[in-house]
Formats: structure tokens, C-alpha cells, sequence
């Protein structure tokens, strides 16, 4: 349990890091939000089957709005920075590790997109298209850490269903909503008693979590050879 809540400070040490570098003067913020903004268009497509559905819908929208970047998890960083101690000794392990999962693929998700930003500054581009997207994504392909993000990706998915299964922890969210509210981590209650509950309504919670694993990866493979890569204008991020 000592690993657990030392891998948990060390996650949330990183995405602290990451708030920090967003009010700097030279952070990419507007290219940054249209890498965001044309991702969140991409999920609609690529996840329209589970957004149309009534029991798949609410696990879609958090898997990949509340764990897959943002700029909302300032908030509810501020709040488990506040409570990390208290989390650290009441929560379970499982459910230690995957709340520091969860902020691991935060900051990776957020380091990408970075990257992208970073490099849609340098071109010039003012919006994307699919095309202009494959040829960023090519630029700052950083291989180790897309795969690193997808597999955390599987990993989370399997662990939240897992949680599920242990009927006194979702109930545990639940009965603390109100003085966790009233205490100001109303950011952070959300977020855990939201996604508990959205993967508590999966109907084939493995079949969900492999379809996004694969989907991630088709894509990856997909914009890793949509043409070939011109060293004279790749950049390290």
C-alpha cells in the first residue's frame, strides 16, 4: 500500500507540473484547444455507436472526456491534492492504483497534444483537417508514449470494471456525496462516483474497453503511414 500511495503522489506531482506549464506566456494555449477541439469531433465518430447507446453512452463520455485530456482536471486535481493523504490510507489499493493510472494517462494524453500544439504553432495552421492532423501526428509521433497512453487506456478500463464488482466502494462514493460537496471536492466526488457508475451500467464492459483499445491502435497505425515521414521537417517534442 506504501508503492501505491507513492506511484498515486508521483502521478498527481506530474499533472501538477502539467497546470503549472499551462499559465506560462509561452504555452501553445490556442493551438492546444484546436488539437482538443478536433479530437472531441473525432470521438463523435469514432464512438458513435457507443454515444448511441443507452448503456454504453455514459462510460463512453468519460472515458474519453474526463480521462483522455482537457483542461477541466485542474480542478479536480486541486481537490486530490488537497485530500491526497485522507485517499491515500481509505481507499483501496485497486482503487489507489487506478486513480493513479488514470492521472498517468492524463498527463500523457495532455504531453501529446502538447506536442501537436506545439508543432500546429510552427506551421501556421489556423484549423485542421484530417489530412493536416496525420501530418502533425507524424511530426511528433513519440511511438513509446502513444502506445504507453493506449495501453493505459485497456489497462484503466479493465481495472474500472473490476471496481465495479466491489458493491461496498460505489456505495462508499455515494454516501459521502453531500459532505464531500459541502467540503469543496464536489469536482472530484463527481468524478469518481460518475465513472463508478457509468461502468456499473456497461452491458459487456470487456467488449467496450477491447473496442477502444483497438480503435486507438487502428488509428495510430493508420496516421503512423498515411504518407511518408519527411525528416527535413520533423521535429523532436
Amino acid at each position: 500500500m506504501v508503492a501505491a500511495a507513492q506511484a498515486f503522489r508521483q502521478a498527481l506531482q506530474g499533472s501538477n507540473e502539467f497546470a503549472w506549464a499551462i499559465d506560462q506566456p509561452e504555452f501553445p494555449l490556442a493551438e492546444f484547444l484546436l488539437v482538443q477541439d478536433w479530437q472531441r469531433q473525432r470521438f463523435k465518430i469514432t464512438y458513435a455507436d457507443f454515444v448511441a447507446s443507452n448503456t454504453d453512452q455514459a462510460a463512453c463520455r468519460f472515458f474519453l472526456e474526463e480521462l483522455y485530456g482537457g483542461l477541466g482536471f485542474r480542478q479536480r486535481d486541486e481537490d486530490v491534492h488537497r485530500v491526497e493523504p485522507i485517499m491515500s490510507r481509505l481507499l483501496p489499493e485497486k482503487a489507489l492504483q487506478a486513480l493513479t493510472e488514470a492521472l498517468q494517462l492524463q498527463v500523457i494524453s495532455l504531453e501529446l497534444d502538447l506536442c501537436m500544439a506545439e508543432e500546429i504553432r510552427r506551421t501556421g495552421l489556423s484549423q485542421i483537417e484530417e489530412t493536416d492532423y496525420a501530418s502533425i501526428y507524424q511530426n511528433c509521433f513519440r511511438q513509446p508514449e502513444r502506445l504507453r497512453q493506449i495501453n493505459l487506456i485497456r489497462k484503466l478500463g479493465h481495472e474500472l470494471e473490476a471496481l465495479t464488482r466491489m458493491p461496498l466502494l460505489l456505495g462508499l462514493v455515494k454516501a459521502v456525496r453531500k459532505p464531500a460537496v459541502a467540503s469543496g471536492f464536489g469536482r472530484l466526488h463527481r468524478f469518481l462516483e460518475q465513472g463508478l457508475s457509468a461502468f456499473k451500467q456497461l452491458q459487456d464492459p470487456h467488449h467496450f474497453v477491447e473496442s477502444i483499445y483497438q480503435r486507438e491502435l487502428a488509428l495510430m497505425q493508420k496516421w503512423q503511414a498515411e504518407k511518408p515521414h519527411n525528416n527535413d521537417d520533423s521535429v523532436s517534442c
